[in-house]
């Protein structure tokens, strides 16, 4: 189901630090190393000139360049309203633009790296409700807003796709589920049990005490627990992915096919 399924789409990275740092040439050069079925443009979060700015540059670049060859380009609506965002979708369509993502409806909460859907359900309804009685798209992506309790909301609207920040997050941060995995499959030994054993401690600790110190000594152990890994033939990002993916099949690929008996 998930191979048959799989659509490569990719961002330009509006949430980094420093957001995009690279020049539109280079960007579609990525898109096309990474061999992607969508590149999304450089868009600039809940700001509607600038990121109607960026999408003519774009567009101009991506049709002149041959890259229209390459990949599908996606625009993206932005604004501060749903009225900003009609209009900003209207004008991407004038520029040409075939596939318009809605960008915006996140939010970072202060000094975190987590993001949330601004102003709840009911924006992201009426933004979406407000583009869609005007123009009825056929393909519509919402950015940032999947979650599997919004898999309705989303089907309901008519929404061609939405991806998920929170995938790369919401994990067992102990690692237990996928280390009780790896003990099922054989492949714990004494080396990396005390390992794992020394990481909880640390961890523990460090979430007890939030010193500099102990975070210190927690990122060590964490570094010495995947070296380990590393030398058994694992790390600690596959023991994440593993669990991601399981997440996946369990609460996506699962209304995916119940939506299509």
């Amino acid at each position: 189901m998930l191979k048959r399924n799989i659509i490569k789409i990719s961002d330009s990275g509006v949430f980094q630090k420093s957001g995009s740092n690279h020049t539109y040439e280079e960007l579609f050069e990525r898109y096309v190393q990474l061999k992607v079925h969508y590149g999304i443009i450089k868009d600039v979060l809940h700001g509607m000139n600038a990121t109607l700015k960026s999408a003519e540059e774009a567009i101009n670049l991506y049709e002149d360049n041959g890259f229209k060859k390459k990949f599908r380009l996606i625009g993206v609506a932005q604004g501060n309203n749903s009225e900003e965002y009609k209009k900003c979708y209207e004008m991407l369509k004038d520029m040409g633009y075939k596939y318009i993502a809605i960008g915006g409806l996140l939010g970072r909460r202060q000094n975190s790296k987590y993001v949330y859907l601004r102003n709840g359900n009911g924006h992201l309804r009426k933004v979406v409700e407000t583009i869609t009685n005007e123009y009825s798209p056929k393909w519509l992506f919402v950015l940032g807003v999947y979650h599997p309790n919004r898999h309705e909301l989303l089907d309901e609207l008519g929404v061609w796709g939405a991806d998920y920040k929170g995938w790369l997050f919401h994990y067992d941060e102990f690692y237990r589920n996928a280390m009780k995995k790896l003990e099922e499959q054989g492949r714990i030994n004494a080396e990396i049990l005390e390992k794992y054993k020394e990481f909880l401690k640390r961890k523990t600790t460090y979430l007890q005490t939030k010193s500099t110190k102990d975070r210190e000594a927690y990122w060590n152990s964490r570094k010495e627990l995947d070296k380990t890994l590393k030398k058994y033939g694992t790390s600690l990002q596959e023991l994440r992915f593993r669990e991601v993916r399981e997440r996946l099949e369990k609460e996506v690929v699962a209304k995916m096919l119940k939506n299509d008996a």
